[in-house]
């Protein structure tokens, strides 16, 4: 077989980047369209509305399915000093569940060995009691994604078809943010889908370092979205009707500023561990409980504001910067599908809350509820018999309308090119308007929290 280096979105990286990559993956391969995301002709749209008849799925081509998933359940981020802790057994909390499993490599896209991230050597240095780390994927965790594989296996193997039953590189391609709580994902998930793999071809999963990774919000690397982030822990209190409620909720739960390095209490580390907390079976405090509601509801909007920003007039801005490099590789994968006979059949994406919720507040689908432990997000790409082709979204298993869409929960690829396209972005753009933002490349910032949860 022949290789060649060859810039390919579907590996999800920046662009201007060379990777390794079969030959026959790119045989058919056009190049990229400087006018892709340029809103679609009144003309066409009109052919599409004349069409009388709604769009049957099972009578077109599947050509191509990206799933982006969150992890599953893991233990929290950080320890709140002001809540007594329990206890996380290690034993218990981290063990493997009894099922059949998947071995992989591990490789950067460019087919080099990974380094451990940033983010899970400052994990390794946050233990609970009972000597569990911060931020790690449990057995429960691990449970969760193996339905996943088994729920993907399922509609594109048994029912679909679009895939074989064994592993076949040339078919699945994975990529994961390089923190273990993902890639273990990946690998628990790809055991839901084929077992141990004996049959089938050696699994690797790709990632990318942290100061390249467009799988996340990055605001430790990108200089906007820092700043976005400062704003808005500095200004927290302008949320309406946060001030009021954090007052009341810091006596309750006895959190003095003064013990806490004079930082007000936070909503997103707050749910975090209660959260975390019930995955497990782990008792939460009554009377965080009892301002559950609160809780979950201001920090759905601390979250919606650090991928989004706090106005709508900055919005867009901020969405592109947190989202717009991975619409434009969903953009280009679903191209390269219809254009390359032999690309890739399914793409897996193992990521964070914080990617699902730019998308969804993108796409115009998000409802204000969090992205749970496990959740998936779904593009499947359609061509029917006449050429036409089609997008239809799936969020939680369950199909949904996308803005514009003209039936039902099926959409025109043209529709759906005009939806993404104020925000999707190439990545060197991305780097460029990152670094207008004067503060790029410094690690950290937020304690991690830019990492996804």
């Amino acid at each position: 077989m022949m290789w060649k280096w060859r810039t390919v979105g579907a590996l999800g990286s920046f662009a201007g980047t060379c990777y390794l990559v079969s030959h026959r993956q790119i045989l058919h391969a056009k190049s990229p369209l400087d006018d892709a995301f340029a809103s679609p002709s009144p003309a066409s749209i009109g052919r599409v509305k004349e069409r009388q008849n709604v769009p049957d799925l099972n009578q077109m081509e599947l050509r191509n399915v990206q799933v982006f998933f969150r992890h599953g359940a893991r233990s929290p981020l950080r320890i709140l000093s002001f809540l007594d802790q329990p206890d996380w057994p290690k034993d218990k909390i981290l063990g493997d569940p009894s099922f059949p499993a998947v071995s992989y490599k591990l490789l950067d896209v460019r087919g080099q060995p990974v380094p451990a991230g940033p983010y899970d050597q400052m994990y390794q240095k946050i233990i609970f009691k009972g000597g569990t780390p911060a931020g790690q994927l449990t057995k429960t965790g691990k449970e969760q994604v193996y339905d996943l594989g088994k729920e993907i296996r399922r509609k594109y193997v048994e029912e679909r078809k679009l895939i074989s039953p064994t592993f076949k590189s040339h078919e699945v391609y994975i990529r994961s943010t390089n923190m273990m709580r993902t890639i273990e994902s990946a690998r628990w998930l790809l055991s839901g889908m084929y077992g141990d793999n004996q049959a089938g071809d050696r699994i690797t999963i790709f990632t990318e370092p942290a100061e390249r990774e467009i799988l996340y919000p990055n605001h430790s690397f990108c200089g906007q979205l820092k700043a976005v982030n400062k704003k808005l822990f500095k200004g927290i209190d302008e949320i309406p009707g946060l001030r009021e409620n954090r007052i009341e909720l810091q006596k309750l739960l006895d959190y003095k500023e003064d013990a806490n390095n004079k930082k007000k209490l936070n909503y997103v580390d707050l749910r975090d561990e209660i959260i975390a907390r019930q995955a497990h079976g782990i008792p939460v405090p009554e009377t965080a409980l009892a301002m559950m509601n609160e809780i979950e509801l201001y920090a759905v909007k601390m979250l919606t504001f650090m991928v989004s920003g706090s106005h709508k007039k900055m919005r867009k801005d901020i969405l592109r910067l947190a989202c717009g490099p991975v619409l434009h590789l969903v953009h280009d994968n679903m191209d390269a599908s219809v254009w390359n006979d032999d690309f890739y059949k399914l793409q897996l994406y193992a990521c964070h809350d914080s990617m699902l919720l730019a998308l969804l507040v993108t796409l115009g689908i998000f409802t204000g509820k969090w992205p749970p432990f496990a959740a998936d997000l779904v593009f499947e790409s359609y061509e029917d018999k006449a050429g036409r082709r089609w997008v239809r979204v799936l969020y939680l298993n369950e199909p949904v309308h996308l803005p514009g869409a003209e039936y039902g929960d099926v959409i025109s690829r043209e529709k759906f090119t005009a939806l993404i396209g104020p925000y999707a972005i190439t990545v060197d753009s991305y780097r460029q308007e990152c670094l207008a933002g004067g503060e790029d490349g410094e690690n950290g910032g937020d304690g991690g929290r830019s990492a996804g949860l």
